[in-house]
């Protein structure tokens, strides 16, 4: 259980409410596994530094519903050094299913829930989750 949801549920008082807003995709295995890098940003700061962040390959596990990106930061120095860092990012990532037997063990019903922010339903397509609970 997760605990940030008890703490969010004794802060609420009868009646109170909890928004959750987080990513959730039907298919994650499709969502997290590629080997085609993705350039996330590219900034340069106020002393000229530039960095360059990306993500080079994700897998997904279904076992332990684990993502793992293995991501490089690149900065570039003025005077022309470079230094380049590569490691491991981990993600877990929930289910629908994991998210209401979180929110029922902490004593929170949902009341609502929606597929995007357009207040659409969850479908196979969903890539974002909002979701009502009311403290019971």
């Amino acid at each position: 259980m997760e605990g940030w949801l008890w703490r969010a549920y004794g802060a609420l008082r009868d009646g109170g409410r909890l928004y959750l807003d987080f990513n959730l995709f039907a298919h994650p295995e499709r969502a997290f596994t590629s080997d085609t890098p993705r350039e996330v940003f590219r900034i340069t700061d106020d002393h000229g530094v530039r960095g360059v962040y990306r993500i080079l390959r994700t897998t997904y596990d279904p076992a332990c519903q684990i993502c793992v990106s293995i991501c490089e930061t690149a900065l570039t120095y003025p005077d022309g050094t470079a230094h380049t860092h590569q490691a491991a990012r981990y993600k877990h990532i929930p289910t629908l299913a994991d998210v209401h037997i979180w929110l029922h063990d902490a004593g929170f019903t949902v009341e609502r829930e929606y597929g995007g922010y357009d207040l659409r339903p969850i479908s196979e397509d969903t890539t974002r989750a909002v979701i009502v609970a009311d403290c019971t």
